[in-house]
């Protein structure tokens, strides 16, 4: 899953397209809270480099809210690749610093039983398996 920095094309017309981290920081941002310690989760870039805005003009903790104030020309936001990319390709959004991006993460579905599992279980393994398997959010595809 990769993660892109995202602006509306009106925000960048509005004020700038950042070069560089510095640059990046003196910009609306938007910060994510980790929902599990109440901490905001840092923005990660290329060789483990990690970014925490100081002054956020957004905080929440939902990333599709954090997606829409994006969307909206609020802010700048560091969003995951299921979440940005239709919007990306659609030019309702713009990445920018693409030569700082941080590797893609991983994604894995994992089930330790291989017996017999119940129904609910199953349901929920075989709808994240095929959501995961869809090539416009995920092009990588699935592994094994």
């Amino acid at each position: 899953m990769p993660f892109y920095v995202v602006a509306s094309p009106a925000l960048i017309e509005q004020k700038t397209t950042p070069r560089s981290l510095d640059a990046l920081a003196q910009l609306p941002l938007s910060v994510l809270i980790d929902q599990k310690n109440g901490r905001p989760w840092p923005w990660l870039f290329a060789d483990g480099q990690t970014f925490t805005p100081r002054q956020p003009a957004l905080i929440c903790d939902d990333p599709d809210t954090e997606l829409e104030a994006t969307l909206a020309g609020m802010c700048f936001g560091q969003i995951p690749g299921y979440l940005a990319e239709p919007h990306l390709r659609s030019g309702k959004l713009v990445s920018v610093l693409a030569d700082l991006a941080p590797a893609p993460w991983d994604l894995f579905i994992y089930r330790p039983q291989q017996g017999p599992v119940s129904k609910r279980v199953r349901l929920v393994y075989d709808h994240l398996k095929q959501a995961f398997s869809n090539p416009e959010l995920f092009p990588q595809g699935l592994g094994t």
